[in-house]
């Protein structure tokens, strides 16, 4: 065929399904797809990236190449990570996306799209939910598409659909550049995408599920309650503590689960990745703030223990940016859980020290909680833990996601890099002052910025959160997740 190819199949739309139903009002919140476009009229959208207005400077919007994530498309994790992630597969740059809702008997009236923008751009549907299979015309030529598929399809030739199911057809609808020739179109914000992307294309290593894994989605279940992905292999290890791998605030938790997996899979180890979407754990990073991000991954642990997930006394934990920070003071609070912690690109720290909490350990003086105070106590246990900082050496830059500040900055240093080192100094002492033997390293990874794939396929992050030196903290005492809750659910 000439306008129409099947470019992946047996992808599971009911994660993003779930994703959509979960929000309420999800497609009247933005109508301008039947407002303006009269051809559209019958259907109903989600931007997820649309056209960036201030770069419009008298242009018609189908002549204008940059685009942006739209404000909403946070609600959306899941779907923006699909986004990204076959954007790096077809080594493209991801432009206008959005999940388009036809209604049963709806129709996308015939049409071409012209102009500037969607000339060197290909336009791809992933199907989600058809009933009877997505009737599409382009020229000449018609195809059925099935749930589960990514279609690409010739958008510059006349073309129009029909919802002849009994249901509404969902479909992601999304266009590539791609970045063979781009040469002057590729804006500020298309670079700023290529530079994550390119890694993986670069290295010739597509984001798939491995062999020796299997990739699944857990949708939360209960108010307040994590969703998470799940890289499990062929034969969990009895003996191996399963890598638990959280997000920054990207909410990339499938990027965790799949990136870690095939190394996880190696020692019998299952992934854990949990989601903490932005509507319901706006802060997770901090641990302990109202939303107690730290009792819904107890929950999540208790669930998946009682499911069989993982039989081991303890975990080993790994973060990425914002999930880095959560790590390492979810170790701090619950060092007795935890055999083996490994941190990458976090914005800032809590120090073993005097500085007030979250900045240090020390209370706040007018407040009732005393969340510095209990990570105290357990500092000498958190200490004796294997420890690792990773960070990009080119993550030397401060951006809007580093907190900064006059005191701040005086403790920690300005830059990532400079606040990695600062805190893995911060813990050796620390440790020698108590007459612990520090097991804490840094690992500055080269030619990584602030990109966690960049930091696992080039860098290999992978290998720093789960070394060859087998399993950890084995002799630590069984622990009683359902007790951890109860203890500090106050």
């Amino acid at each position: 065929m000439k306008h129409f190819r099947r470019v992946k199949t047996a992808i599971d739309p009911k994660p993003f399904l779930e994703e959509i139903a979960a929000i309420g009002g999800a497609w009247t919140a933005a109508t301008g797809r039947q407002d303006k476009v009269k051809v559209q009229r019958e259907s109903l959208a989600i931007p997820l990236r649309g056209l960036r207005k201030s770069a419009v400077q008298g242009r018609k919007a189908r002549d204008v190449h940059e685009s942006r994530w739209t404000s909403g498309s946070k609600t959306y994790p899941l779907a923006c990570q699909f986004l990204r992630a076959f954007a790096a597969e077809q080594n493209g740059l991801l432009g206008r996306a959005k999940i388009v809702c036809l209604p049963a008997g709806g129709r996308v009236y015939p049409h071409i799209d012209r102009g500037e923008y969607y000339r060197p751009r290909n336009r791809y549907h992933l199907v989600l939910r058809s009933t009877q299979g997505s009737w599409l015309k382009a020229g000449d030529e018609e195809v059925r598409m099935r749930e589960g598929e990514v279609w690409w399809f010739d958008n510059k030739q006349v073309h129009e659909a029909v919802n002849d199911g009994d249901q509404d057809r969902i479909h992601m609808i999304f266009d590539l550049l791609p970045k063979a020739g781009t040469g002057e179109i590729l804006d500020e914000t298309s670079s700023k995408e290529s530079e994550s992307m390119s890694t993986a294309a670069a290295l010739a290593q597509p984001l798939q599920t491995s062999s020796d894994f299997t990739l699944s989605f857990r949708p939360a279940k209960g108010r307040n309650a994590l969703a998470c992905w799940l890289a499990l292999p062929k034969e969990v290890s009895p003996d191996a503590p399963p890598l638990v791998a959280v997000h920054g605030i990207q909410r990339g938790a499938r990027a965790q689960a799949e990136l870690y997996g095939a190394r996880a899979a190696a020692s019998g180890r299952p992934v854990i990745a949990p989601l903490f979407d932005e509507k319901n754990w706006r802060r997770y990073q901090q641990v302990v703030r109202k939303e107690r991000s730290d009792l819904a991954l107890l929950s999540l642990l208790t669930e998946l223990r009682l499911a069989g997930i993982w039989r081991t006394r303890t975990i080993e934990i790994a973060g990425y940016s914002g999930g880095a920070q959560f790590a390492h003071r979810f170790a701090m609070l619950y060092p007795h859980m935890v055999s083996r912690l490994t941190v990458a690109s976090a914005g800032w720290y809590t120090f073993p020290d005097s500085t007030t909490f979250p900045y240090g350990l020390a209370a706040r003086p007018g407040r009732k909680d005393d969340w510095g105070p209990r990570m105290a106590a357990g500092l000498d246990r958190f200490l004796r833990l294997p420890i690792t900082a990773c960070v990009g050496a080119l993550d030397n830059l401060p951006d809007e996601n580093t907190r900064s500040g006059e005191d701040i900055d005086r403790q920690q240093g300005v830059t990532r890099l400079d606040r990695a080192k600062r805190w893995t100094e911060a813990l050796r002492q620390a440790a020698i002052a108590r007459g612990i033997a520090p097991s804490v390293s840094l690992a500055v990874l080269p030619g990584c910025g602030h990109d966690f794939r960049s930091c696992v396929l080039r860098g290999g992050l992978d290998w720093r959160a789960l070394p060859d030196s087998g399993s950890c903290g084995q002799q630590a005492e069984n622990i009683d997740l359902e007790s951890s809750i109860r203890s500090l659910a106050s």
